[in-house]
């Protein structure tokens, strides 16, 4: 999701809303202070700061007065002085100015000694001055910097900036008077898709504020996007002065081809109650693009851990604990693997695993019990299931843009796993040529000796087998239609158990410079036995019957479909095939199975 601020004016309140409002504080801070400031600069020197109330807005207040200006403060350490004042321009005269008697970290509300009444025909710039004896970082920003809400002047000789990478300065002015805005509403900002799946209904969320007087219970929000008629909604509400709030709704933009960049303009507008007053701060405009589809996302989380570590049994039941939980929600999402490396290492350990640690990042030393999510970065354990969940909640959260599958066939003879991996992508995910991966796994391993548990701990989810002498994959190749085809043959250790064993398989970013440039797009994973059975009669027993006739295969009982492959992989037809050994994979109840057949 994005989220896109607007440019605005944010009206705080300064008496209960409640209670009648006889005053409004104008400014961007939304009445936050910084706890410490991060524009200054070294020595004695005059700085200034200040922030721009344009008169479309102040129109709205001709006749009222400001009294006070309200200055924060990160910091106090070195200054000597400070003056408030308010300009018709940044370099002109002070039309108002008042100096603070006493100057504290936080918050100077400094009134003026005769009040400022404004007339409401020009923009007017809100700001302060101080003098340092010293190095001093007292300007306070916060938030998100939006046009008018950050200037600056760091030294005498020095000209005005608008730096947008530190926010939005911590000045208000005190506004008081007769001629209070009685309908004001807001659109702070608004959230949509990234990428919008054609005919699928695209949420949009919009979060406004009551910035005036009077109490608004409804509105309409209009999205329109060039070449298509606008699509309006209806929003009920009870918005009390200063009250923000966040409200989702649908709609379902008529494309019928994919577009990129396309931008949407979004409304509110037709207050229930009266006409808005201030309607600079009503619109946004988001961006996103069409694309063909979006996929459910299936999360990889890689846990480092070792017998070596103590805590790591503790943290491996915190991972387990945690995707139970998340399992109502989302159903068979979660996969694991293993990694035996981070804390030193054990008899599990494998050199892909030992590769995988470059993901710390370098320098910083490698440690476990530790977690990945979609390589979205190596976390520590939280120690708490409640953030662990939430950390995998928020990427569950978000769709993938490629889809996989796996198939595989088994010889048991020759101990060989053939697996075949397929693709398609809705849109390029990521900036690097993606990498296919795929890991065995095995479950139910019995520890030789974990810290922390003795010789009775489980270890599941083990790293085996990996498709690539590194353990990083190789590359994927797409067809024109954006779907593609991996193979991969596996040779089978006869000290697997592969009743226990897991295909998991994965398409990722792939970064050799950058840790963070390696995230997974989706994964997928089907267990070992999903593909085998070890006889033709343990098939039988689960009420399908598979037989010889001469030449043919013929299969019946309790099944939806099934395929003939012979030993190398490729499928075949069922029917006049010559002696040799076919794998038949048959689908039932939503089951896929497979037996070893000859035919003499």
């Amino acid at each position: 999701m994005k989220k896109f601020l607007l440019i605005l004016v944010v009206l705080l309140p300064f008496l209960s809303a409640h209670a009648n409002i006889e005053s409004m504080h104008l400014g961007y801070c939304k009445g936050e202070v910084a706890k410490s400031g991060e524009l200054g600069i070294s020595g004695a020197s005059v700085i200034e700061a200040a922030i721009f109330l344009p008169e479309s807005m102040l129109k709205n207040h001709a006749g009222n007065n400001i009294e006070t200006i309200r200055v924060g403060l990160a910091s106090k350490l070195n200054i000597t002085s400070l003056t408030t004042w308010i300009r018709a321009d940044l370099n002109g005269e002070n039309l108002a100015e008042q100096a603070a008697e006493t100057i504290v970290k936080g918050w100077n509300d400094i009134a003026l000694s005769t009040p400022y009444t404004i007339q409401g025909d020009k923009g007017l710039y809100i700001g302060y001055t101080f003098s340092q004896k010293g190095s001093a970082f007292g300007i306070s920003t916060v938030g998100t910097f939006v046009n008018n809400s950050l200037f600056v002047k760091l030294g005498e000789t020095d000209e005005w900036e608008s730096p947008s990478e530190y926010g939005a300065a911590s000045i208000e002015a005190i506004v008081t008077g007769d001629n209070l805005p009685k309908y004001d509403l807001e659109l702070v900002s608004t959230t949509t898709k990234e990428n919008y799946p054609i005919g699928i209904p695209m949420p949009i969320s919009v979060e406004v504020l009551n910035a005036a007087t009077e109490t608004i219970t409804g509105f309409d929000v209009e999205c329109t996007i060039e070449g298509f008629d606008p699509i309006t909604s209806h929003i009920d509400c009870n918005l009390i002065y200063n009250q923000t709030e966040t409200f989702t709704f649908e709609i379902t933009p008529p494309f019928s081809e994919l577009a990129s960049d396309v931008a949407m303009d979004i409304v509110i507008m037709n207050l229930t109650d009266g006409e808005d007053q201030y309607t600079d701060n009503n619109s946004a405009r988001v961006t996103f693009d069409v694309i063909n589809k979006e996929f459910k996302r299936y999360l990889l989380v890689e846990e480092f851990t070792t017998e070596q570590c103590s805590n790591c049994p503790a943290a491996t039941k915190l991972l387990h604990e945690a995707i139970e939980t998340l399992s109502e929600d989302f159903p068979n999402q979660i996969n694991v693997v293993c990694h035996h490396s981070g804390y030193y290492t054990d008899w599990l350990t494998v050199n892909a695993s030992q590769n995988m640690l470059w993901l710390y990042g370098q320098g910083n030393g490698t440690y476990a019990p530790a977690f990945m999510s979609d390589r979205t970065g190596v976390w520590a354990s939280p120690g708490v299931k409640d953030l662990m969940i939430d950390k995998l909640r928020r990427r569950l959260e978000r769709p993938s843009y490629v889809d996989l599958h796996i198939d595989a066939t088994y010889d048991e003879e020759e101990m060989m796993l053939n697996v075949v991996v397929t693709g398609e992508r809705s849109m390029i995910f990521c900036d690097n040529p993606p990498y296919i991966t795929i890991f065995l796994t095995e479950n139910d391993i019995k520890a030789q000796n974990q810290a922390g548990a003795g010789t009775e701990y489980i270890h599941n989810h083990v790293l085996r087998a990996y498709n690539s002498t590194e353990g990083w994959g190789e590359k994927v190749v797409w067809n024109e239609d954006d779907t593609f085809e991996y193979k991969y043959d596996f040779r089978i250790k006869e000290k697997w158990e592969t009743n226990n064993m897991e295909i998991i398989a994965f398409v990722s970013d792939y970064s050799t410079e950058d840790i963070l440039g390696c995230e997974i797009e989706n994964s997928t994973m089907r267990k070992f036995t999903d593909f085998y059975y070890d006889s033709v009669a343990e098939l039988s027993a689960n009420n399908i019957d598979i037989s010889v006739q001469g030449n043919d295969i013929v299969v019946s009982g309790d099944y939806s479909d099934y395929n003939v492959f012979s030993v190398n992989g490729m499928e075949v037809a069922s029917n006049n095939l010559p002696t040799g050994i076919y794998i038949v994979r048959v689908s039932s109840n939503d089951k896929i199975s497979t037996a070893k057949v000859f035919i003499k």
